[in-house]
């Protein structure tokens, strides 16, 4: 199977089919997580490597004391390269983490049927109790109107 990872499809979820999201999360998963062993096993190597190169290039007056050998592998553009892909892709197995919360969340709301009730954005609601409101002010001006208009007719008899 030629698959290409691609975190920004991989990490979105489509609400609409969690029965598929679901049947594609643990391999997803696992595609992540292999990768991102393979980032780890890649920096140990080239730990391993930096190591052995610049203890058998050394030419100081002494033997390489362990503190200055850690600083100078770790200071290494190779080194630094290969931390900075064992980050990324476990920040990638982070997101595959995430998005299965994300799922398991939009499963619970779902059996609560937060999503099946039609609601109104407040901008609605506000524009609905304004015209609501108006309709009652304008009944009342009818019903006092009507009222002074039969204490007239009281007052005239």
């Amino acid at each position: 199977m030629n698959f290409e990872l691609n975190i920004d499809i991989d990490s979105k979820i489509d609400p609409d089919n969690l029965d598929q999201e679901w049947k594609q999360q643990p391999h997803l998963f696992h595609l992540y997580a292999v990768e991102h062993a393979k980032r780890i096993k890649e920096k140990r190597e080239t730990d391993n490597r930096l190591r052995r190169e610049i203890i058998d290039n050394w030419d100081g007056p002494k033997a390489i004391s362990e503190s200055t050998l850690t600083n100078e592998v770790k200071s290494h553009p190779d080194m630094v390269e290969a931390e900075y892909q064992e980050n990324i892709w476990s920040s990638y197995v982070k997101a595959m983490e995430m998005k299965k919360a994300a799922m398991e969340n939009l499963v619970k709301l779902g059996t609560m049927d937060y999503f099946s009730i039609p609601t109104a954005s407040g901008r609605q609601l506000n524009r609905e109790w304004s015209k609501q409101i108006e309709e009652e002010r304008v009944r009342d001006k009818i019903r006092d109107g009507l009222n002074e208009g039969r204490k007239k007719s009281i007052r005239g008899r």
